[in-house]
């Protein structure tokens, strides 16, 4: 059976309450198969398909079922070994995914809503495309290096989650839970906080530029003052952000999500006073971590890259999953690091990471850098 070659064709199955559980279904093709409430308990999913037929089509009309998609909400995944899946489109909406391997899996444009991946590992997991995660639980999973841009992320809950080098740009965070988190060297540019907590959060290296901040609790300090916050935006939400809340809350099916929804945002969605809290003791911390920041003095530059490169090739990040989320975070045009720097530095002998950050990424990553340097 070569990598690319399905061990078993499931494609278009009725699977629904089907009991999986311990099943050895390493690279199997669930495409657009019925898998709803199904239980793979324990199994061996590791490089499985299930995905949509078309993605392109899903793209274009959001129609699922002509998109031929996998359909399992509430499929319980528990502990199944589900390394480098392959999910684009998937229905897995309040699925279980608890203790479940989800090393490299790529599942953008999904539908997660109130999913439970309570330590679960999603190291370098490709969760971008607008997938929808809202009320989603990641309690104590780990994230390292993984792709969230464009996330829905309302009111999801990541209280002690390992989130170092992840990628949450844009993402939607109204009322997220980020407790306890490590950030350290997340980008987290043009978030929505608002109502967010990030009480005991840790941000050294972050970069919260353009981040919209109300009702927002702030995070540790960062005592390096690596973290950007320059600048970040502290408003209230407005009438069309509040607007988009209520759209997103009355499409959601399972009632007692809805009904979660509803009151975890309510004072969002209230807004009766959208005035007074940026006076407020948070609202003066959040200033401050602005005031601390040495992001605008000069030698930053370097300093960020030193932090980010001792960061990617610590021991215990040898997998390569937290290299890939900084390297990720360097490709943007707003970087405010050394590209080629960091790319010569990742590739070194004395970085464990060097030798498990995947071939293709590292291909792509060393073109972006030799145009960087203008060769």
């Amino acid at each position: 059976m070569t990598a690319n070659e399905s061990s078993i064709n499931l494609r278009g199955r009725d699977l629904r309450y089907a009991r999986l559980d311990r099943t050895d279904l390493h690279q199997a093709d669930f495409t657009g198969a019925d898998l709803e409430g199904a239980s793979f308990v324990n199994a061996d999913l590791r490089n499985v398909t299930m995905a949509c037929a078309d993605v392109n089509q899903l793209l274009l009309t959001n129609n699922r079922t002509a998109s031929k998609c996998t359909h399992a909400p509430y499929a319980d995944f528990t502990r199944a070994n589900m390394l480098e899946a392959k999910m684009s489109g998937i229905d897995v909406r309040g699925a279980k995914f608890e203790y479940a391997v989800l090393t490299g899996a790529e599942i953008p444009h999904a539908r997660l809503a109130g999913a439970d991946f309570t330590s679960a590992r999603l190291e370098r997991a490709d969760l971008t495309g607008g997938v929808t995660l809202y009320g989603a639980n990641f309690l104590t999973a780990s994230l390292q290096g993984a792709d969230l841009t464009n996330a829905r992320l309302m009111l999801a809950d990541f209280t002690s989650a390992g989130m170092q080098g992840a990628v949450l740009n844009h993402a939607r965070l109204e009322g997220a839970i980020l407790r306890d988190a490590d950030l350290e060297g997340a980008d987290l540019q043009s978030t929505r906080l608002f109502g967010a907590d990030l009480t005991g959060a840790k941000i050294a290296s972050a970069d919260f530029r353009g981040a919209l901040l109300w009702r927002t609790t702030p995070p540790a300090p960062d005592q390096q003052g690596l973290a950007d916050f320059l600048p970040v935006m502290v408003r209230a939400p407005d009438d069309l952000d509040i607007a988009a809340l209520r759209d997103m809350i009355v499409r959601i099916e399972d009632p007692r999500l809805k009904s979660r929804m509803e009151d975890g945002l309510g004072l969002l969605l209230s807004a009766t006073d959208r005035t007074s809290w940026t006076a407020s003791p948070d609202a003066q911390k959040w200033n401050a971590l602005q005031l601390t920041s040495t992001a605008a003095a000069e030698g930053y530059r370097q300093r960020l890259t030193d932090s980010l490169v001792r960061l990617a090739c610590r021991v215990m990040w040898a997998n390569g999953s937290v290299a890939v989320g900084l390297a990720k975070r360097s490709l943007a045009p707003t970087f405010k690091g050394d590209l080629p720097a960091y790319y010569t530095r990742l590739r070194g002998a004395d970085c464990p990471a060097s030798r498990t950050i995947p071939a293709k990424f590292l291909t792509e990553f060393g073109s972006a850098a030799d145009i960087a340097r203008g060769q």
